[in-house]
């Protein structure tokens, strides 16, 4: 089954060249499975992702693989690439190359394919008309190529590395089936470089390199390439989607990084026949790196970009690799990546399905509020940070510990997102939990709080949806116990823990509400899944935390809760963090960062970037006045592409100089909303102040 790649992502042509060798006699060091590795990309290239051309080369000699790289570095290369196989070794163990063309059925002439030699795989399609599904490829000789720029490339190498310190400095090397121990110099190797000179020379649109060998990660210097992907997994919108085809793409996923060597197998995982690499990326090409975002839960969008192919490899490889023998793949673009991203299509679902999310057309920033639930895929800065809190949650499971933990920090910290936009949906994703309860301390009677579901889909006028949650609002400690139940995997959240010790009018108040919160945290018996209780609290309050009963202050059986084993504090962010929560929003917004007006691909904005950063990093509060200020500079983005189109969707800096003021202006823009939302009598008020 063969998708319509060129049609859909709007190619002239898709080619493949695909390289893999096992056989090493010269330096008595054979491998295993490059040769299927080879063999299994290949196939799945051809016959599930549609690529035209796909040339299978394995155990070739250094002179058949510079034949490939020479003729592709040919301007005027002929149509016909015709590179013959080669024997090699000695008796009574010779071996020999093979060379050979791909082609699906429908492309050979009738009676054609009885005389040529076939491979076949089977693989489990998703769907209504799912299940295993047989594919057969065959192999010829010979066929006719032409590559321009308006094409789709991938370059897929299995087998040795060796790191470029042999002689001449950090590129690494690759290695054909014919290099010697006596000659592993440069001269018996295949720089890296002659690979990037060949793809660089035929300059195809979208061009993608996958390098599964030891010291892989050397092709970055190989680029001369110091730029980075935006490491965000994005909703993928239609426009995003367009601008990801139209755009130069040209990335590299290598299976390990510049000072780790490859697994050639992992035995200890029950893997054999493939490395953990081209394992995953087999399973990737089949659909199962189409991952689900948030507005796709069900099922995937049916585009499988680098980016969401590289989260999917790293995960597989890690969990394989584990501790024995660690390998940590890489994607990174080369010199003449632009903004797009190379695109793989899932088999499992036809082009006209494909689910791309609804573009929300909102501000990305939130100013001065708390992040949702449902602005979780807008939550940056805090991935270090979620995952010390999701390694404290397991550490408490493992311990069998009563699952209550205190977030505290200073005031405007963030801790009440980390704790809604943050830790609740990566309790939904890892742990199926459904439902979040968010209250406030407050006397029984008074207590106002909302239960947040989550959902796919909900009917009803009573119910406020957003994005995959739903809110409903409900007033009095009774209706929190009424909503509890064992069956469900449910979070409670007290936010704002310190009004606690501020809040009540008489300790009788106090101390029914504390009793009431510790009979629901300590009711676990009959539950099929554990109650989680979270509290945020200011790191000004915890002196008072040890008098509380939560503490055990009253003695007896009373457990401590206020222990390290339950207590998180969230620190400040850096300037790496503070950076993803400054650029994440408006990535995700496809807004872009510039330096100046009508700058083209070149201009990535980081002067405007390092200015905002500057102004307001070393500032008291400096998340929420990050926020605030990037919520008043989008509005006047906004504004400014909607009365000049070259200015569309782009953060430009003399916008934020002039247009917007820097710190100040945003400050007082924000200000003067905040005073004309208020009534008449409040304005007269605030005038006096």
């Amino acid at each position: 089954m063969s998708i319509s790649r060129n049609q859909t992502l709007g190619f002239r042509q898709s080619h493949a060249f695909v390289i893999g060798i096992n056989e090493y006699r010269g330096l008595d060091a054979n491998l295993k499975t490059a040769v299927q590795d080879s063999e299994d990309v290949a196939l799945r290239l051809k016959a599930l992702q549609g690529f035209d051309n796909v040339l299978l080369m394995n155990n070739v000699g250094k002179s058949q693989a510079m034949a490939l790289l020479d003729w592709l570095k040919d301007s005027e290369r002929p149509a016909a690439l015709s590179i013959p196989n080669q024997s090699f070794g000695t008796a009574p163990l010779p071996y020999s190359s093979r060379i050979a063309w791909l082609k699906l059925a429908e492309e050979l002439e009738e009676g054609q394919k009885d005389a040529l030699p076939s491979l076949s795989f089977t693989w489990n399609k998703q769907g209504n008309d799912g299940g295993p599904q047989e594919e057969t490829v065959f192999l010829v000789d010979n066929s006719e190529i032409d590559i321009q720029p308006e094409d789709s490339i991938v370059f897929y190498y299995a087998g040795h590395g060796f790191p470029g310190e042999i002689k001449d400095g950090p590129a690494g090397y690759l290695t054909p089936t014919d290099a010697r121990n006596e000659l592993v110099k440069n001269e018996s190797l295949i720089p890296m470089d002659e690979l990037y000179k060949a793809l660089s020379e035929v300059d195809c649109k979208h061009t993608l390199l996958l390098l599964d060998c030891c010291f892989a990660g050397k092709f970055r210097f190989a680029t001369l390439s110091r730029g980075r992907p935006k490491p965000f997994l994005m909703p993928l919108y239609k426009k995003r989607y367009e601008r990801y085809k139209t755009n130069a793409a040209w990335q590299v996923l290598a299976s390990a990084g510049p000072e780790q060597t490859a697994n050639d197998s992992a035995k200890w995982a029950g893997i054999r026949e493939n490395s953990p690499f081209a394992a995953t990326l087999r399973e990737a090409l089949e659909g199962r790196a189409d991952l689900h975002t948030f507005g796709n839960r069900t099922q995937g969008d049916g585009v499988i970009t680098a980016t969401e192919l590289f989260l999917y490899v790293w995960n597989q490889v890690e969990k394989i690799t584990g501790e024995v023998k660690p390998q940590h793949p890489g994607l990174f673009p080369m010199a003449q990546h632009r903004e797009g991203e190379f695109i793989f299509i899932n088999p499992n679902m036809e082009p006209g399905q494909f689910k791309f999310a609804r573009d929300p057309d909102k501000n990305p920033y939130k100013g001065l509020l708390p992040y949702e639930p449902e602005d979780a895929n807008l939550f940056f800065g805090r991935d270090q940070a979620l995952a010390s809190l999701l390694r404290k949650v397991d550490a408490q499971r493992e311990a069998k510990l009563p699952p209550v933990i205190f977030i505290t920090a200073p005031s405007a910290a963030g801790k009440s997102s980390l704790a809604k936009a943050g830790l609740f949906p990566a309790l939904r994703k890892n742990y199926g939990y459904e439902e979040l309860f968010l209250f406030r301390p407050a006397p029984l009677d008074q207590v106002v709080g909302a239960t947040i579901t989550a959902v796919e889909k909900v009917e009803g006028e009573q119910t406020e949806i957003k994005g995959e949650y739903q809110r409903k609002e409900w007033t009095g400690f009774s209706e929190l116990l009424a909503h509890l139940a064992p069956q469900k995997k449910q979070v409670i959240l007290v936010d704002q823990f310190e009004e606690f010790f501020t809040e009540f009018h008489s300790k009788e108040e106090q101390a029914a509400f504390e009793e009431a919160l510790l009979a629901v945290i300590e009711q676990q018996t009959g539950r099929t899944h554990p109650l989680i209780v979270l509290f945020t609290m200011r790191s000004d309050a915890e002196w008072q935390m040890p008098k509380t009963q939560l503490s055990g202050a009253t003695g007896g059986e009373r457990y401590n809760y206020w222990t390290n084993e339950h207590l998180f504090r969230l620190q400040p962010m850096d300037l790496d963090q503070l950076r993803e929560a400054l650029t994440g929003p408006a990535w995700w917004a496809l807004y872009d960062f510039k330096d100046s007006p009508g700058a083209g691909h070149t201009d990535d904005g980081e002067v405007l970037i390092n200015q905002i950063l500057k102004d307001v990093a070393y500032c008291p509060a400096a998340l929420p006045l990050l926020s605030c200020v990037m919520q008043a500079f989008y509005k006047k983005a906004k504004e400014n592409g909607e009365l000049d189109p070259t200015r569309k969707q782009q953060l430009i800096r003399e916008d934020y100089e002039d247009g917007l003021g820097g710190v100040a202006g945003a400050l007082s823009a924000n200000a003067q909303a905040f005073y004309l939302d208020l009534s008449a009598d409040e304005q007269l008020l605030m005038r006096k102040i």
